[in-house]
């Protein structure tokens, strides 16, 4: 028997070029947004590892350091830093107007150190408890719509005995003012981990980009923009992929984030 296709709309009248071109539309559009369904997954990047460095585990006081207000510069101060073997040092800098902020930490460390034009000033203990052992801090110095700056230290515990936290300490005139905390565990377990953070941006009364990888190194399905309005933090989340329209996120997202 011969096979003969079944037509259930034979007598319909062929589609208009209107209707062609939205259905065409509509093919594309699938197709776009297919893609995009696993752009995430298609960031994905190895797992972060968590390495206990026996040799470097101590908190080092600035005096232990060696370093004195006025004299110690941030480029000797991170050379000491390496010398005694702290590993995965994080630093950040903001020059606004004549003055420029640097900050200093490293693994399992219990401060940050602020330097002001390249000169040493001061330490911010960062309320590290017994048994937790922050690791590869993520650091910003931010302004803020008053005077002064804002130093954010994400926090996170290589051993899990403490809370992830982002401690904000506002800095002005050389004094280090008030300070908040803004806890991250619930955030941490609705995106099934918290890993390699990145903060983009400087200004928070414009809004500083926050975002990172899941335990497995899948990007978040949103990062969050932090501002700062009337006297208070806000946390707003934004989508991934509308953060990917950021340069300093794409590249991240794309980069291989070396170890």
């Amino acid at each position: 028997m011969k096979n003969s296709r079944i037509d259930t709309n034979a007598d319909a009248a062929p589609p208009t070029r209107r209707e062609f071109l939205r259905a065409g539309a509509a093919l594309l559009a699938g197709a776009a947004l297919a893609p995009l369904a696993g752009c995430r997954d298609f960031y994905a990047r190895a797992p972060e590892s968590i390495l206990i460095n026996q040799h470097n585990r101590n908190s080092l006081s600035a005096q232990e350091l060696g370093f004195v207000r006025g004299r110690t510069t941030y480029v000797d101060a991170e050379y000491e830093m390496e010398e005694r073997g702290l590993t995965n040092i994080a630093k950040d800098a903001n020059i606004t107007g004549s003055t420029r902020i640097d900050v200093l930490t490293a693994d399992y460390q219990h401060s940050v150190h602020i330097f002001v034009d390249g000169k040493y000033e001061t330490s911010v203990e960062l309320g590290i408890a017994q048994g937790e052992y922050p690791h590869r801090y993520a650091l910003r110095v931010a302004n803020i719509p008053e005077d002064g700056f804002m130093i954010m230290a994400l926090v996170r515990d290589a051993m899990g005995a403490g809370p992830t936290r982002l401690r904000m300490i506002c800095f002005d005139n050389g004094a280090v003012g008030e300070s908040t905390t803004i806890d991250l565990t619930e955030t941490e377990r609705e995106n099934n981990g918290l890993a390699r953070p990145l903060f983009v941006g400087y200004d928070l009364g414009f809004g500083i980009t926050f975002i990172a990888r899941d335990k497995n190194g899948v990007p978040w399905e949103n990062g969050y923009i932090i501002r700062w309005e009337g006297g208070r933090l806000i946390k707003d989340p934004v989508p991934f992929l509308q953060l990917m329209q950021c340069d300093c996120v794409s590249d991240w997202a794309s980069g291989n984030e070396e170890e």
